[in-house]
């Protein structure tokens, strides 16, 4: 072959390279997937907290911190009055 014959570009994927990409994008897709999972559950456990602690009627916008502080303040006060039975 000349060189006025050749080219500057890439040579075409193979089958198992296409795979391989494909492969990667269902990984990244499931690992998407498996995040939001893992994310909107905790968001439901934190709902689910902030609904047992009383008084939270009044603040309907608690940060995360701000529900796991009252919920150790609820906590301890259930202690405290068990120790006094």
């Amino acid at each position: 072959l000349s060189s006025e014959h050749q080219t500057d570009q890439a040579p075409e994927p193979t089958q198992a390279s296409k795979r391989q990409r494909r492969s990667e994008h269902d990984k990244r897709q499931s690992h998407i997937i498996s995040e939001k999972r893992r994310r909107d559950l905790i968001k439901q456990k934190f709902d689910q907290i902030y609904e047992m602690i009383p008084n939270n009627s009044e603040n309907k916008s608690q940060s995360r911190a701000d529900i796991l502080g009252s919920a150790q303040q609820f906590i301890a006060a259930l202690e405290s009055s068990n120790e006094k039975l």
